[in-house]
């Protein structure tokens, strides 16, 4: 990994971190909002004492408020400073193939040349500018443990004030020689600009890799808290991405947590949600799988499509921390690589015919996704190992990915879990593999786990399933070659890296199919295609798929376990009539 791309790692890391800031300190706005109500309530029964507990809780929750704010303000400018470093590093590059072109168009005369160059440079600097024209300082603070008694009183008469009340109890009045606040403020406000001329006098990378690290560890406790506190799975917020603003987040109606529908803004203007999700728990324990189908992803005809099969004792566990986690880091991984590399029109999605006849996505956009993905699982990856709550020692999922823009689509695949593609011809509906499973068993995978000392072999009662094995211990019998997670055996050849492909839609493909393998062990490709083609609606196709996946399970296999079954179907267009698929 170059020094480059350790930078923009870097740099998504931090935003991610000022985002977590910025949701806490909404939440510690909302708590601000109920202990003011309660401190209302308190005064109503004449509870004195209890409503100046309250107040003192609300003042303390609107200090945490600010101070949340200002932490992400300073990390926005951290943020910023970085982002002008990457910039001044693409400035110096560009520079040699500037005075080239220059000392080039001076030989031959040609002012025209050497107008147009110089103008390109100067748009490059200029944009690096706008970016580096960020919050260059901002106030910090600590989030006090005591609470003025003079700003407990003020809260308290102000509640009384609005809602008509009368307090039994007089107030007292601070003390005459009290500081004044805002005096206060300013001495404060000194103090802590003079601690940070200190801080860089002593170094400022010092300072930036402390606050980088520590904050590091704060996203990933509050990503945890995200996933334990609430029993029902919420998105994470995609706050970050340049390409949607915002998302409204709508849990299918399955009864369970583990899929998620999202709509994205862009995606607001008319277009009809023709996908559907389900999953159903099988007959090992708990559901692991997790999945979710995002409307208006990076564009407003886009989608995101993902299905996560975890594995291991925290696999529910981590297949929806990813499954919350990844599609913001793709979009905001993409975003940043935009940004770096300016002029994205429509040319650049094939969008104009005359000059790329509108076949393929460009190879530039192209290169940008695949880079985007790569970037993105293994910060995911390092998101995993550094949660402190989370032990995925022997815990991980798999993960197949598919970003849908326009008529393009980019193909990222970890582990065993299987997307298709249905195609209308000639002769009837036909199934298109779009991924390979990522076994042991494949010979490139097994090369790869043999050269880093990990074994496979099958067990006896099972000898069609190759696993995954310590050197010197018969652990954990993984069945994939690679996993987010699962880091005992990231030494022995299990990798986070996806393998990437791309497909580039026409008017004959009419839908696409994800599910993890509890679907693919019993029914082929053209049994999910055929059932998905021959559902009542697009809504029903998910149900449909997972409803023949249980019923083969019982006809095949009666006497074992059935598997967690999860489906997403994504159509691209209605459907006009339905066809009988290829033998």
């Amino acid at each position: 990994m170059g020094n480059s791309e350790k930078l923009m790692n870097q740099i998504i890391e931090l935003k991610i971190t000022a985002k977590t800031l910025q949701r806490q300190s909404r939440k510690c706005e909302k708590e601000e909002k109920a202990e003011k109500l309660k401190v209302k309530k308190a005064i109503e029964k004449g509870n004195m004492d209890g409503a100046r507990i309250y107040a003192e809780n609300s003042i303390r929750k609107r200090n945490e408020q600010m101070n949340y704010l200002r932490l992400a303000s300073r990390l926005d400018a951290v943020v910023s400073r970085l982002d002008t470093q990457a910039k001044m590093t693409m400035i110096n590059k560009s520079m040699a193939s500037i005075v080239k072109t220059l000392d080039s168009s001076l030989g031959t005369g040609n002012l025209q040349k050497m107008s147009e160059t110089m103008d390109q440079f100067e748009k490059q600097f200029v944009n690096m500018e706008v970016q580096a024209e960020f919050m260059e300082s901002s106030m910090a603070g600590s989030t006090s443990l005591s609470t003025p008694e003079g700003e407990v009183n003020s809260l308290m008469q102000q509640v009384a004030d609005d809602y008509g009340l009368e307090v039994s109890v007089g107030l007292p009045q601070p003390a005459a020689h009290a500081i004044p606040a805002k005096a206060a403020e300013k001495a404060e406000e000194g103090n802590i600009s003079r601690r940070l001329t200190e801080l860089k006098g002593r170094g400022f990378q010092f300072g930036l890799w402390y606050l980088f690290w520590v904050l590091v560890v704060i996203l990933d406790v509050q990503c945890f808290m995200l996933e334990t506190q609430d029993k029902r799975t919420v998105l994470v917020e995609m706050g970050i991405c340049i390409s949607v603003a915002s998302s409204e987040i709508q849990e299918t109606t399955v009864g369970d947590e583990n899929v998620v529908f999202v709509e994205g803004t862009l995606s607001s203007n008319g277009i009809p949600r023709l996908g559907s999700l389900h999953s159903q728990q099988g007959s090992k324990g708990s559901n692991q799988d997790a999945a979710i189908l995002y409307q208006g992803f990076g564009m407003e005809d886009g989608s995101f499509c993902g299905i996560f099969d975890g594995h291991g004792p925290n696999g529910h566990i981590v297949s929806k921390l990813v499954r919350n986690r990844l599609p913001s880091l793709l979009l905001s991984r993409r975003n940043d690589l935009a940004t770096a590399n300016p002029v994205v029109n429509d040319e650049d999605y094939g969008g104009n015919e005359g000059k790329l006849d509108g076949e393929l996505m460009s190879t530039k956009m192209f290169n940008e996704w695949n880079e985007a993905c790569v970037s993105a699982f293994k910060v995911m990856d390092k998101e995993l190992k550094l949660n402190e709550k989370l032990n995925g020692s022997f815990s991980g999922t798999t993960a197949v990915t598919i970003i849908k823009q326009r008529e393009d689509l980019v193909i990222a695949n970890l582990g065993d879990s299987r997307a298709i593609l249905g195609r209308i011809t000639d002769h009837g509906l036909m199934a298109v593999q779009l991924t390979t499973d990522l076994k042991p068993s494949l010979p490139r995978e097994a090369e790869r786990i043999r050269r880093s000392n990990g074994r496979i072999f099958a067990l006896k009662d099972e000898l069609h399933i190759q696993r995954v094995w310590l050197p010197n211990n018969d652990l954990p019998g993984l069945a994939m070659a690679r996993a987010f997670g699962d880091f005992e055996l990231k030494d022995y050849g299990i990798i986070s890296i996806p393998e990437i492909s791309y497909c580039h839609l026409t008017t004959s493909d009419q839908f696409i199919v994800l599910a993890t393998d509890g679907i693919w062990d019993v029914l082929s490709n053209k049994e999910v295609a055929s059932i998905v083609w021959s559902a009542e609606s697009e809504e029903a196709a998910a149900r449909a798929v997972v409803n023949g996946a249980v019923a083969a399970w019982k006809n095949k296999y009666p006497s074992s376990k059935v598997d967690d079954c999860t489906v997403v179907c994504l159509f691209l267009q209605k459907r006009k009539q339905h066809q009988q698929v290829l033998p």
